[in-house]
């Protein structure tokens, strides 16, 4: 890299006019990257009484291994990958739905006990608690069918493409982190979920635009007797985290304002709702995690950010507040359905130096939380319902992924090493403080033959955005895989976290609030400013990459940091917030009326005519989340600058297909394109 000529320009754009024939998965190397990279995130279920765990990866192929002897047995492939994993509450049976079939394997007897088909594609396959029936979305209704053989039956019949009976939308889902929008009663008797009406047939909802109505609803699975439980309103349009009480005859839900700085958790009975507690924010209220009740009932875990990271607390069903379960350090992602013989709780969470995730164990009574993963590293844990068991994705920053399980209070056993071909590199955590004082993380990624006194370029890697980080100690997904191949290349990565970042606590995020890109831009240039202070840093080659908000913060640093990185990636950047999703957007810049200031001020387009570094953009037409029009708002911006030689410096690869991150030929091109581009600019 050091010492040899870059060709000229010209030879960058001929290449990336050819790009989508020549970056074909015969390209061996980036074939082997998007290979390696789609191996990374395998569907991992454990059955509900500890006994098995079951693993499908991107080939179709599914394995059970036996916990007890560490055995495993590999069946016959499927075909295409199966959409989720599902197993009976004996454990005896293993549920693989592919496309619009719904295959049963016996594990007890070894062999497939049965299959249902149609000709509608399954979604959100669950199993009944009394394990006497399956459910799942066919065709926008919810439908049910037994265990044991049948038919597939319709609970509801009034699905349409508008109207979603049990279905989350994708966009609201991803948004709201929700994974499904049906859930079975303890006793089995009855199926809760939220049907989702839009008012016309664009569900892509922007800005101030009218959100869909919501409906909470029962339905008795037996004699299809169905009962509204809340509608939402203009005030207050979102219906989240619904959960059965143990009794089978309530429920309990979370409503949020429409600005989403405000949550009320609900009780939901024959007799009406009742108001558990509210949570209020001057900034706005994350979308908080299911509740989980305990002391049969009588009490409820409920998770706030109140003290600026999220904690979980103890309440009776009165709203008295009981206690604090969690450690004052401790940042929780995820509680757990699951309350063990002891009364105590499971979660994941950071603490410490916010590197390492962990899962935690805590008394609701009081008493220290135990870590059930101490070694350190990123732990994806499932925990089965009574706590004895879990299996656990384990990865470091130096280690890629395995799968690990673990009973009682017993040492844990590897079930699954990492895949070959995944190479490490070796990483070192940087200390950057900004000039107000304020910590910002990151990670160095650096070459086995790393020289101290050698000059490398640098490729700084972020999101940037709320609710995602990318400094971690973990083995990451398919972006980690392409930064690892760029560091035995010869260049240096440096994975970094600014404000507004999450994973941090709230006060971290809270920067970003009504102006996107300002903090984040800011923090950049004390990070390079850091690097160019370091003796092994070219000071005039620094390139920068990140996908979605991440490629927003790329286009904000291209335009508004001129001179600051000679090179940009941006895969799939938002650059006009006003034609962005509403669920996302008005959380943090509110409602365009009162706000076009703020919304305008995010964009960073009208700096476009200061751009003096290349920016290449990948994106796709028929991407449902980040549409086409976000492109076309850059593209325009960089033509009407002021002199020409701005609009040569953008560069796009259109990608056909819209999940070209999640199959072969896809991030094949990519990992070729985004190699060649840095390459041939830094």
């Amino acid at each position: 890299m050091e010492g040899v000529p870059h060709p000229a320009r010209p030879l960058f754009l001929f290449f990336l006019a050819l790009l989508p024939a020549l970056a074909l998965p015969g390209d061996d190397a980036f074939s082997q990257l998007a290979a390696d990279a789609l191996k990374l995130h395998p569907t991992v279920s454990l059955s509900p009484r500890g006994k098995y765990v079951a693993v499908g990866d991107s080939d179709g192929r599914v394995a059970i291994f036996d916990t007890a002897s560490g055995g495993k047995r590999l069946l016959p492939r499927q075909g295409e990958p199966p959409s989720a994993l599902a197993w009976s509450p004996d454990d005896r049976f293993l549920f693989v739905p592919v496309g619009s079939s719904l295959s049963t394997y016996d594990v007890e007897r070894g062999k497939w006990h049965s299959s249902l088909k149609g000709d509608l594609e399954l979604k959100f396959v669950a199993v009944s608690p009394n394990g006497r029936y399956l459910s799942a979305i066919r065709g926008h209704n919810l439908w049910v069918a037994g265990v044991e053989g049948g038919v597939w039956k319709p609970l509801t019949t009034s699905g349409t493409g508008d109207l979603l009976c049990g279905e989350p939308d994708a966009l609201f889902a991803s948004e709201f982190d929700v994974d499904r929008h049906y859930w079975w009663s303890a006793d089995s008797s009855t199926i809760a979920f939220v049907e989702t009406e839009f008012s016309g047939s664009d569900h892509y909802i922007i800005p101030g635009a009218k959100l869909p109505v919501f409906r909470l609803k029962t339905i008795d699975v037996a004699s299809g007797q169905m009962r509204t439980i809340s509608e939402s309103n203009d005030e207050w349009p979102y219906l989240l985290r619904v959960t059965w009480h143990p009794d089978s005859n309530r429920i309990a839900f979370y409503r949020l304002n429409r600005l989403q700085n405000s949550a009320e958790l609900f009780i939901a009975d024959a007799a009406g709702l009742q108001t558990i507690l509210t949570e209020k924010d001057g900034y706005w209220v994350n979308a908080p995690l299911t509740p989980l009740f305990v002391d049969g009932g009588k009490r409820v875990v409920v998770s706030s950010e109140r003290t600026g990271k999220r904690h979980l607390y103890l309440y009776s069903l009165d709203g008295t507040l009981i206690r604090d379960v969690t450690p004052a350090d401790l940042e929780v992602y995820r509680l757990y359905p699951t309350l063990d013989t002891k009364n105590r709780i499971y979660m994941s969470g950071v603490s410490g130096d916010k590197q390492e995730l962990h899962c935690y164990r805590v008394a609701l009574d009081g008493g220290e939380a135990e870590n059930l993963t101490a070694r350190p590293g990123w732990h994806e844990v499932s925990i089965e319902a009574a706590g004895t068991a879990y299996v656990d994705r384990y990865s470091s920053a130096i280690k890629p992924p395995s799968i690990w399980w673990r009973g009682g209070d017993g040492e844990p056993r590897e079930l699954l090493p990492p895949s070959a071909g995944q190479r490490p590199c070796e990483t070192e955590l940087l200390t950057i403080k900004s000039h107000d004082n304020v910590i910002l993380p990151a990670r160095l990624f650096k070459p086995e033959d790393f020289d101290a006194n050698k000059r490398y370029p640098v490729i700084l890697y972020t999101f940037s955005g709320p609710r995602g980080r990318v400094v971690a100690d973990s083995w990451d997904g398919w972006q980690m895989v392409w930064n690892r191949y760029m560091v035995s290349e010869g260049y240096l990565v440096v994975a970094v976290d600014v404000r507004g970042s999450g994973g941090y606590g709230h006060l971290f995020e809270e920067y970003i609030h009504y102006r996107f890109g300002a903090q984040e831009t800011v923090d950049l240039r004390e990070v390079l400013s850091f690097l160019k202070r370091q003796s092994y840093v070219d000071p005039e080659r620094f390139g920068i990459w990140g996908c979605d908000y991440g490629a927003h913060t790329v286009v904000h640093a291209m335009l508004e940091y001129p001179h600051g990185f000679k090179a940009g990636f941006a895969d799939s950047p938002i650059t006009d917030w006003s034609g962005y999703d509403a669920y996302f957007t008005e959380r943090y810049l509110g409602l365009p009326a009162k706000h076009k200031t703020e919304y305008d001020d995010s964009a960073a387009l009208e700096h476009a005519r200061r751009t003096t570094g290349d920016l290449l953009v990948a994106a796709s037409p028929g991407n449902p989340i980040i549409r086409a029009d976000q492109l076309a708002a850059l593209e325009k911006a960089m033509k009407e600058a002021k002199h020409g030689a701005v609009a040569n410096r953008l560069h796009v690869l259109n990608l056909a297909d819209p999940a070209y991150r999640r199959q072969a030929s896809g991030l094949t091109t990519l990992y070729s394109a985004m190699t060649e581009f840095f390459e041939h600019t830094l």
